[in-house]
């Protein structure tokens, strides 16, 4: 059982009284308890994904959650950094905001998957794109992107070797 405290010193009827307020907080601290143990496991299935994930604020231009993947390849923690000045560690000429083409922004809408180099460390990935609402309720750019170099590397050894055969 969890208690509230509340105690003040009163004066009631010439004499000081000490009053004592306590308050049962128990399904409360348990409710906080509960949302901890789900925002833990949230974040360590996010950490654990082998891909980038960020999520931008569309209005203000900022970045509000990375995953641990994409603070490795950083080297740091953006996370209230404004998306312009950190847009050239992604993916040096970032287009994460532009991408829409102008379009009117929907929620819940994903966009079509792209392939992205990295100038900044000669990296291929593979970006998925989507409008999601934030927990706060205003409208955010949601981003997971896969490396794909080895696949690219491939591709284009497989590519070589089939036009050496013709």
């Amino acid at each position: 059982v969890y208690l509230e405290c509340h105690v003040r010193k009163i004066l009631y009827r010439g004499v000081h009284v000490i009053l004592n307020v306590a308050r049962d907080i128990t399904g409360r601290k348990s409710a906080e308890a509960a949302l901890n143990r789900s925002h833990e496991t949230l974040t360590t299935v996010m950490d654990s994904i082998q891909a980038t994930i960020i999520a931008c604020d569309i209005e203000e231009k900022r970045v509000l959650f990375m995953n641990r993947y994409l603070k490795n390849i950083i080297g740091k923690d953006l996370v209230g950094e404004s998306c312009p000045e950190i847009r050239h560690l992604l993916l040096g000429n970032c287009n994460i905001c532009e991408r829409n083409n102008g379009k009117s922004i929907s929620k819940n809408k994903t966009l079509p998957p792209w392939e992205g180099k990295n100038p900044v460390n000669s990296r291929w990935y593979l970006h998925y794109d989507s409008y999601i609402d934030w927990v706060d309720g205003r409208l955010v750019k949601f981003q997971v992107a896969f490396d794909i170099t080895d696949f690219k590397l491939l591709a284009m050894k497989q590519e070589q070797a089939e036009k050496q055969l013709r």
